[in-house]
């Protein structure tokens, strides 16, 4: 298998966004373009993906990281605890 299939096979199996950033890249598609001009950008473009996923998946020690939302459910319900602990004294002056 020659340079040009193996290049073929490689950005055949690329995502849309990833085969378009290389032809924006490219200056243009990256099938009218020599082998030697696109090697460069496609390593440039799979250490840059590879560096991106392994700082996605670092995990720090003895944190739990929560979603969004169960973050923001979790941040009421301590808002709520902490209103009704400030307003308690007031509750009860007024039912006695």
């Amino acid at each position: 298998m020659d340079i040009m299939e193996q290049m073929q096979i490689f950005t055949g199996g690329m995502r849309i966004h990833h085969r378009m950033h290389l032809d924006a890249l490219a200056g243009g598609s990256i099938n009218s373009k020599l082998v030697e001009e696109v090697k460069e950008p496609i390593e440039q473009m799979c250490q840059n993906e590879y560096n991106m996923s392994n700082e996605r998946n670092t995990k720090h020690a003895g944190m739990l990281q929560l979603d969004k939302e169960t973050a923001y459910q979790k941040e009421i319900e301590l808002l709520k605890r902490k209103l009704e602990n400030a307003c308690s004294p007031f509750l009860k002056k007024n039912i006695s």
